[in-house]
């Protein structure tokens, strides 16, 4: 989908660390706007990145004047289209989140308990990188990636209607994720994830079998 792939160059974009892209640190927000326009519960897993860059940063005010610039530009373009083509002024964001948050019409095409995204939908998206996805709750650097890919998870799950669709935008992160565990298992720690790999394929079976 069009929301993921333009989600993904905006993580490639986001200053994870300081020195990263240096001069173009609020280059992200063109895609973290454009998604969240596009499908406004993108909105949902920039939020907290953006208020992580700028509590990181010194000059936060910039990167406040840079959003409001890029946001105005943006909103431009988006009012801009959909005014044209439906001819007439119409704000399609506010629109959606009539129909599925307010109104929750969504339930309408089915409704799953509050833990379907974990119990079925992310294990059926990551397919066989699920393994390696669990295996990388035991390494530290990567306590930022899950914290968004279970944030976005908790936040839909108050949705009645869940789909496996909606849990796209997260798969650049839960992939970063696995090719990190792949990177450990390469390196000369393969022991220790030897160990790690029983362990996690004991829990699947309990879990399969469950």
């Amino acid at each position: 989908m069009a929301e993921t792939s333009i989600t993904a160059c905006g993580l490639f974009f986001y200053p994870w660390k300081r020195e990263k892209h240096r001069g173009l640190t609020c280059s992200y927000l063109w895609f973290a706007g454009a998604s969240s326009l596009m499908r406004p519960t993108a909105f949902v897993l920039w939020l907290p990145l953006y208020l992580y860059h700028l509590w990181r940063e010194k000059h936060y005010f910039s990167i406040i004047k840079n959003t409001f610039l890029i946001g105005c530009v943006i909103l431009a373009t988006l009012l801009s289209c959909d005014s044209y083509f439906y001819g007439h002024w119409v704000f399609t964001p506010y629109n959606f989140f009539l129909f599925n948050w307010r109104s929750d019409i969504g339930a309408f095409y089915g409704q799953h308990n509050f833990l379907w995204y974990f119990t079925t939908g992310l294990p059926v998206v990551l397919g066989v990188h699920f393994i390696p996805f669990l295996m990388g709750l035991s390494i530290p650097y990567l306590r930022h990636q899950f914290f968004l890919i279970f944030w976005v998870i908790i936040i839909f799950s108050f949705l009645s209607h869940k789909e496996f669709r909606f849990l796209l935008p997260v798969l650049p992160l839960a992939l970063i994720i696995c090719s990190a565990v792949m990177n450990e298992i390469s390196s000369n720690k393969m022991a220790v994830f030897k160990w790690k790999i029983s362990k996690v394929i004991n829990i699947c079976m309990v879990y399969v079998y469950y």
